[in-house]
């Protein structure tokens, strides 16, 4: 099987006018992949979310960018080569993620944005430099519940990214996620995490890394990776039993 899903809310090129991520109306690849599946194995190509949290928070305040977005809501969609594993036991079942994917930090504070006139999906940057990919894996169990499955999640992301000519920074990240049918018209769903530079997933108030610069034009002579915890929650309340008129609350 494959997924293609584009939308008109991609950034426009930097052009010395306008910082990117200011005007949303460009062409914008959301998810593009192919999956191969046989019975409980499936392989995944191609661009799609994160392992990492792979929950967002539902309003109607999302337009361009998942709701809780550099506010307590890790997200990324990024090209990614995944394997998933699922395993029944009884009614209940267990899914196991583990994939490599694309390393990209785009951290304003350390100038690893493209020049101008280019766009940010085409230009390597310090992630890319460090020559690894970011590894991450995803453990969730779901079991029958209240007319639906209770699902809990666990999640960890490990990545790297070269400064100058020798300096790297990790990146690393665990999340937990839940969705919890308390009743057939109720349900409770979230995430948390704890990391440090987490500007992939616009984590940390979208602030990978501090620094000390005593003279502005030479290099950093002090490096440090800022942490990062936080999450989200929220109620899906059904109000009518056709499922048609449904209230958010988070």
């Amino acid at each position: 099987s494959a997924k293609l899903e584009l939308d008109l809310f991609g950034t426009r090129p930097v052009d010395n006018f306008l910082s990117q991520g200011r005007v949303l109306n460009q062409p914008r690849l959301r998810f593009a992949y192919f999956q191969l599946a046989k019975k409980a194995w499936k392989i995944t190509a191609g661009q799609d979310r994160a392992i990492l949290a792979p929950l967002d928070p539902v309003s109607l305040s999302h337009v361009a960018i998942p709701l809780g977005a550099s506010a307590g809501n890790l997200w990324s969609w990024l090209p990614q080569v995944r394997l998933d594993g699922t395993r029944k036991f009884g009614n209940s079942s267990v899914l196991l993620q583990v994939g490599v994917l694309r390393p990209q930090f785009a951290d304003s504070r350390l100038n690893d944005l493209p020049a101008a006139g280019t766009s940010l999906e085409g230009s390597p940057g310090l992630g890319e430099r460090a020559s690894h990919p970011f590894y991450q894996s995803r453990v969730a169990l779901s079991h029958p519940m209240n007319g639906s499955n209770i699902t809990i999640g666990a999640a960890g992301h490990y990545g790297r990214e070269r400064i100058g000519a020798a300096r790297t920074l990790d990146s690393w990240a665990f999340a937990v996620d839940y969705s919890v049918p308390l009743h057939r018209r109720l349900t409770w769903r979230g995430e948390n995490f704890v990391g440090s530079n987490l500007i992939p997933f616009q984590g940390g108030v979208t602030q990978g890394v501090a620094f000390l610069q005593p003279v502005a034009t030479a290099p950093p002579t002090q490096l440090n990776r800022s942490g990062a915890g936080g999450g989200w929650t929220e109620l899906i309340i059904k109000e009518t039993q056709d499922n048609k008129n449904v209230f958010y609350l988070g």
